[in-house]
């Protein structure tokens, strides 16, 4: 059963899964736990849809190859002609436009995670990787995983345990990761850093907090009750 719901996912995501700040922000002292800190607010990105992916197994596996799909009323899919890279993005270097795809893994759109979210039996875990106020609900806060370095270091080896506690060492379980829109790498970092520790059904939310708000989608505040 349990497989077959995965496959029955996995089928309505590949239908809008793609390759392709707020004024307040927080700051986390460890993976799960987050705490208010003094600072401005991000630069606000302007947000465009996305490309479906063609002839792909599985949401969890890179997509083969692409075509554009209709423009909507966001720019979640907007194309800065960035080339997708493996290794991480330096931590002064966490705001900016971003790729379209994410080597190893899939880009989903604000659409198919709306889905996924509603189907319970999915197990997908949503990894809030941004030191925002609000979050998506039933996020889980790992704000330490968007920072540079290499995948060899502490932070790696912290993340690793935390997601090692979340998914119950099932490293094909659906993590998906966001932070505040197109020009954010910081959940870039973290799918960057799940890839390369095997798991293979990891999600990088592009449009981020932006596209979800801008979808009038519901959020939450970080420790708060799902607002459902």
């Amino acid at each position: 059963m349990k497989h077959r719901s995965r496959m029955k996912m996995a089928s309505i995501l590949l239908l809008a899964v793609v390759g392709l700040h707020a004024n307040k922000s927080f700051s986390q002292d460890s993976f799960g736990g987050a705490r208010p800190a003094p600072g401005s607010g991000m630069p606000s990105p302007s947000q465009q849809p996305v490309q479906p992916p063609v002839n792909t197994p599985t949401y969890g596996n890179p997509p083969v190859s692409g075509r554009s799909a209709p423009t909507t009323n966001n720019d979640e899919g907007r194309d800065f002609g960035v080339a997708p890279q493996k290794e991480l993005k330096p931590s002064d270097q966490l705001h900016g436009p971003t790729p379209t795809r994410i080597p190893g893994g899939l880009v989903i759109t604000t659409q198919a995670l709306a889905q996924l979210l509603q189907n319970k039996q999915s197990g997908a875990l949503v990894l809030h990787v941004y030191g925002a106020p609000t979050m998506l609900p039933d996020a889980k806060t790992a704000a330490p995983a968007s920072a540079g370095g290499s995948f060899n270091d502490s932070t790696q080896q912290g993340f690793g345990q935390y997601l090692q506690q979340i998914t119950g060492g099932d490293k094909s379980r659906p993590l998906v990761t966001y932070c505040e829109g197109v020009q954010c790498w910081m959940s870039y970092n973290a799918a960057l850093r799940a890839i390369n520790m095997g798991y293979s059904n990891v999600l990088w939310y592009r449009g981020g907090l932006e596209a979800w708000r801008q979808a009038g989608l519901p959020l939450q505040q970080p420790n708060q009750p799902n607002p459902r």
